[in-house]
């Protein structure tokens, strides 16, 4: 006797698995066999749709959520944020790929047998669940400076030369613990006052309450000249250095580029808040002209 409750195999049974036999149907029921090609494109495009389409729903929910997870732990607990932690986040990313591609491609030449299709197989249902699977990671994703407290970036500008090169791409840590905890020589990521949507990339040289004088062959903290390392000259036109003497407030920063004679920074615009810093630079990815992969240690600001 047929139980018409399971029109097709449960996953784990052998004939499923090995193609010893036919997936159970009533009378008049259209069945299909599972294409190896559909299977790999669907690996291609959404890996847990690829999971779906060979009837291993389960599996292609985990790898969703491990995904997820993952980046979650890694970016609360500051590894995202360390050259390791990228390489890992890559080495993930690359396996969970290709055995969302291989896998379920696999299954699908081996099964033999002919099934009958559940509501999710429906092709209709595809788009519903790509959406169901893409737009939350999508949200996370971009969000993630937020959420995880892990933000990349990517430096339009030379002001950080020779620091960090024009196009390189950066990693923040935005976790506010780190943020409040800023010391003279860290590479920041704030917003501009000019244009409050545009991001900047910055050092850290005047630290909350102290006293900043800039004049073209130094800079001054209460008194006391900083060691000008290898950033040159901090000559700028007089009509745009507007800010040198300038003594912070209890939450202010004063914050310039690498690139001391080509820099809008707080010379031009003057201090910035610290609502207005959304995350500390700690490492650089990728860059065509440098180390892809290259942790930023505090320097001489």
């Amino acid at each position: 006797m047929i139980n018409s409750d399971r029109l097709e195999p449960a996953i784990g049974e052998t004939h499923l698995d090995d193609g010893s036999g036919p997936s159970p149907t009533l009378p008049g029921q259209k069945t299909y066999r599972r294409r190896p090609w559909l299977a790999l494109l669907l690996g291609l495009l959404v890996g847990p749709l690829s999971w779906i389409y060979v009837g291993h729903y389960e599996i292609g929910i985990l790898f969703y959520l491990l995904q997820l997870g993952l980046l979650a732990a890694l970016g609360l607990t500051g590894l995202a944020q360390s050259v390791a932690g990228v390489w890992f986040i890559a080495f993930f990313g690359l396996v969970a790929t290709l055995i969302g591609i291989i896998g379920p491609w696999l299954i699908a030449r081996r099964v033999k047998d002919r099934f009958v299709p559940r509501w999710y197989n429906r092709w209709y249902w595809y788009p519903v669940l790509w959406l169901i699977v893409v737009v939350p990671f999508g949200y996370a994703a971009f969000n993630k400076a937020t959420l995880f407290g892990v933000g990349t970036y990517r430096v339009p500008s030379g002001s950080m030369e020779p620091t960090i090169a024009v196009g390189a791409f950066i990693v923040a840590d935005t976790r506010s613990d780190i943020i409040n905890r800023l010391s003279r020589g860290d590479i920041v990521v704030h917003y501009a006052k000019r244009e409050p949507k545009l991001l900047f990339v910055r050092r850290v040289v005047g630290l909350p309450g102290e006293h900043v004088v800039v004049t073209a062959d130094a800079i001054e903290i209460d008194g006391r000249a900083l060691p000008q390392g290898s950033m040159g000259s901090n000559f700028l036109a007089d009509n745009w250095m507007h800010y040198r003497d300038v003594k912070l407030g209890p939450s202010e920063y004063f914050l310039l580029g690498d690139n001391r004679s080509n820099s809008i920074d707080s010379r031009t615009e003057g201090s910035y808040s610290r609502d207005s810093i959304v995350g500390v630079v700690t490492a650089r990815w990728y860059s065509a002209k440098g180390k892809p992969l290259e942790y930023f240690a505090k320097s001489t600001p």
